[in-house]
């Protein structure tokens, strides 16, 4: 459970603020999807699921390739992008090891 904030009740200015955030945050997304960084992460995170010798189908690097993008997003870290695509790595590779 969130641990409750024990600070006193939202001033007005707060309140104002709050209205006003959803603006704000497309206007960061936008920006975000930008951010040199994220973007950089996650072609160095199919770079490395995508070497040749890789034994993954088409399909597979679509699916890769569409859960790095859906993570370029303003609420997702480097890290997160880094993990959400090493998780289905893993899973692929066990998955072909099987075969």
């Amino acid at each position: 459970p969130p641990i409750s904030d024990k600070r006193d009740a939202p001033s007005q200015n707060d309140k104002m603020a709050k209205e006003k955030a959803p603006k704000k945050k497309q206007l960061k997304q936008v920006k975000s999807n930008n951010n040199p960084n994220l973007k950089a992460v996650a072609v160095l995170v199919l770079g490395n699921l995508m070497t040749p010798g890789s034994s993954f189908s088409a399909e597979d690097e679509l699916e890769l390739k569409a859960i790095v993008r859906s993570l370029v997003n303003p609420f997702a870290s480097v890290v997160d992008v880094h993990v959400a695509a090493t998780e289905r790595f893993l899973q692929l590779k066990a998955a072909v090891d099987r075969d």
